[in-house]
């Protein structure tokens, strides 16, 4: 142990240290300002710039409270926890790490990020719970104000739970998710990843997609009761709707020049049917298929009936859509 000042109390086997402080034990080190430490049982308190360093861990925060007994660690403002071992960081006001229950919880601006090689998936709540079970999997769960960020994906929910057994992201309460240039929305959802590859979402009660077009002069949009989006590089590919289709998109052609390629709307289609399919490409749509007889009709651009230009309840909603930093707010 390296400190300033220091009163050791040879009964109770504690040591108080006051000034810049270094404590070695073993492969651990501990840093702090001030605080106590029984150097029998392990036990102590690290107040002001607080760090430990153990073999596949590293703990920061204002406090850092351990109980070797518990195997508990509580940390307190600025509250910061990467474990190695598992890829994961935690960040937030305070953390509590139980590891006999092999769980963490993280309150006051919590965010998780699970690091990958491939895409790092970052995942934000006003509280974050993760344990891990008997296979080293994570099951991660947030509640309010739910924020979710990575490459492919970005989202907003009231609620979430990403289970690493089933590579399967639950979100609940009104979600907003949004893949390139589409913005899906619905009740509940669940998000299908195979690795860490985005495949699909499945959309449940009031599912929308809407696509922008065109810088926002347009959007092919698609709703009905249930949806499931299917993905590819990231890209909506097709979206099968059950009930109560309703789709409205603007079909495109496109003219080459010796010096350009021209993009000309040529009008909107609007279509209803019990069931359909809309494959796409980029946003665009490419093909459409129906189950039973739709009832469609075709507007030509300066002819557009401007109350069926939208679905019900259509809303776009860029300024909400979580960015990168989403653990530094």
């Amino acid at each position: 142990m390296q400190t300033d000042t220091l009163q050791f109390s040879y009964g109770s086997q504690v040591a108080r240290f006051y000034g810049p402080t270094k404590i070695v034990k073993g492969k651990s080190e501990f840093y702090c300002n001030k605080g106590w430490y029984n150097v029998l049982s392990g036990a102590g308190v690290l107040i002001g710039n607080a760090e430990v360093y153990e073999d596949q861990k590293i703990i920061k925060g204002d406090t850092l409270e351990y109980d070797p007994i518990l195997k508990q660690f509580k940390s307190k403002g600025n509250s910061y926890f990467e474990d190695k071992s598992q890829n994961m960081v935690f960040q937030g006001g305070k953390i509590l790490n139980d590891d006999l229950n092999k769980t963490s919880i993280i309150t006051g601006g919590a965010c998780v990020t699970r690091i990958d090689k491939e895409d790092t998936l970052f995942v934000f709540a006003d509280t974050l719970i993760t344990k891990t079970d008997t296979l080293q999997k994570q099951l991660t769960q947030g509640y309010r104000n739910v924020k979710i960020f990575n490459r492919q994906l970005q989202a907003v929910s009231d609620s979430v739970t990403f289970s690493e057994t089933l590579n399967q992201l639950f979100l609940f309460n009104n979600p907003i998710a949004w893949s390139e240039n589409t913005e899906l929305k619905g009740n509940k959802m669940v998000v299908h990843f195979k690795d860490t590859v985005l495949q699909k979402i499945e959309i449940f009660e009031n599912s929308s997609a809407l696509m922008e077009l065109d810088s926002g002069n347009f959007y092919n949009q698609l709703s009905g009761r249930n949806m499931v989006a299917f993905f590819e590089n990231q890209k909506l590919k097709s979206a099968h709707v059950n009930g109560n289709a309703w789709t409205i998109f603007f079909p495109q052609e496109e003219k080459n020049t010796d010096t350009s390629l021209i993009i000309k709307r040529k009008g909107m289609n609007r279509l209803y049917a019990g069931d359909l399919r809309l494959d796409l490409d980029s946003g665009e749509v490419k093909g459409v298929s129906y189950i039973d007889k739709p009832d469609g009709k075709f507007y030509p651009m300066d002819k557009i009936n401007k109350e069926e230009q939208f679905i019900k309840g259509f809303s776009w909603n860029p300024a909400i859509r979580p960015k990168d930093s989403i653990c530094t707010d």
